[in-house]
């Protein structure tokens, strides 16, 4: 299971997410550009900057395996559930037609 984590925005344009526990509790990423590479579909590339980090963390905390994995695993069950709720939509229109 990720770490939890809250969506976090200003505007539709200014949008990430804020992980409210675990080792890096507080840090909030704001998610600049996100997109897929078309030639495999299985790699995206995300840009994202720090809005806020963890006191007490620096740059080779957020640069380690560790956050990278906790990222990742933010990213996918946000992806995860994106694809369940459109797939859901999906199939309660085709129900209702």
């Amino acid at each position: 299971m990720p770490a939890k984590y809250k969506p976090w925005h200003i505007n539709e344009n200014h949008w990430g997410i804020e992980i409210i526990d675990g080792e890096y509790k507080d840090t909030v990423i704001s998610i600049n550009n996100f997109e897929f590479n078309d030639k495999t579909g299985n790699e995206m590339t995300l840009d994202y900057n720090y809005v806020q980090m963890t006191k007490g963390k620096n740059d080779d905390d957020y640069k380690s395996e560790k956050f990278s994995l906790i990222l990742n695993e933010i990213l996918n069950d946000i992806l995860l559930k994106a694809v369940t709720d459109y797939e859901n939509e999906r199939n309660n229109s085709a129900t209702t037609t």
